[in-house]
């Protein structure tokens, strides 16, 4: 005998696949991004809190308070040159001390002073690494630290990205940052994570909004963390901004978005980080006329 068609169980079960596999799609999408979120407010330190006494220059171990009254610890060396200024040298999302000691030893080699920072993150592996959001108080807390030295007359700020996002922030609420150099940061958190100019698919988009929504019930608001809304305030005291010829368009932004006295260098054929090996001697003389220019003005 054949069997008749259950159509009454087939609509209720095509109506029950169709609801749900949209469900089950944003479930994905959520736990990715959780996933992708936790990773970077809790990356695992990179290097260790090493200082300029393995290349010959004393340094001081110092701490001052930075957000939410975190101690921050950080490595002081005087300059050989200019022992009342100091330049605050900060390194990528999540690295410690030893992954700046280049930039650190460069400016030693001019006579410039520098503080290298412990990051939080490296310190106490519970606290969180926000690309530059918490860590702009930190720097803003070490140029306190350093004011308040009666050694200490002149403090500028030189980062790479994180470190380079944290400087600016910084330095626009804080003048006694006197000038920066910012390397390779974003222009805004939120349309860095979004990234519209990159033709991605619907279900990669969807991720990111997702990443974004996490990173709010988090309390990283990505839509205020903005240098590029900014970098403004900063004038008249000087930026030098560093980018790589694969990343120009975030440089650009933030130079159109400054006022003088400004500088934009976009290093051809560099990419995020990449500055230094692909014009070494650019890169030493593009910093160092820059910070003898400025504290000679």
């Amino acid at each position: 005998m054949k069997q008749s068609i259950n159509w009454r169980w087939l609509h209720r079960t095509s109506l029950l696949v169709v609801t749900l596999i949209p469900l089950i799609v944003l479930a994905i999408s959520v736990w990715s991004a959780n996933q992708y979120v936790t990773a970077v407010l809790h990356v695992r330190c990179q290097g260790t809190f090493a200082s300029l006494s393995s290349h010959g220059y004393g340094s001081q171990l110092v701490s001052f308070p930075g957000y939410n009254d975190v101690i921050i610890r950080g490595w002081l060396t005087t300059g050989t040159q200019a022992p009342d200024i100091v330049i605050i040298t900060l390194t990528s999302h999540g690295a410690n001390s030893e992954l700046a000691l280049d930039d650190a030893l460069m400016l030693a080699e001019a006579g410039y002073g520098t503080l290298v920072i412990e990051p939080r993150n490296c310190a106490d592996s519970t606290q969180r690494a926000t690309t530059g959001y918490y860590e702009a108080a930190d720097v803003a807390g070490a140029a306190d630290y350093l004011h308040s030295r009666e050694d200490i007359k002149h403090v500028g700020a030189l980062g790479f990205s994180a470190g380079g996002t944290a400087s600016l922030l910084a330095a626009a609420d804080e003048p006694g940052i006197e000038l920066i150099v910012a390397m390779g940061g974003y222009a805004n958190l939120r349309d860095d994570i979004l990234d519209r100019h990159a033709n991605l698919g619907w279900y990669a988009m969807l991720i990111r909004h997702m990443i974004v929504w996490d990173f709010t019930l988090r309390g990283i608001p990505t839509s205020s963390i903005s240098p590029v809304d900014e970098i403004a305030k900063i004038s008249p005291r000087p930026v030098l901004l560093i980018y790589g010829e694969h990343e120009a368009a975030y440089g650009q932004a933030l130079y159109d978005a400054a006022r003088e006295p400004k500088s934009l260098w976009i290093v051809l054929g560099a990419s995020h980080g990449t500055y230094r090996s692909a014009d070494e001697a650019g890169y030493q003389e593009r910093i160092l006329s820059f910070l003898d220019d400025a504290f000679q003005n």
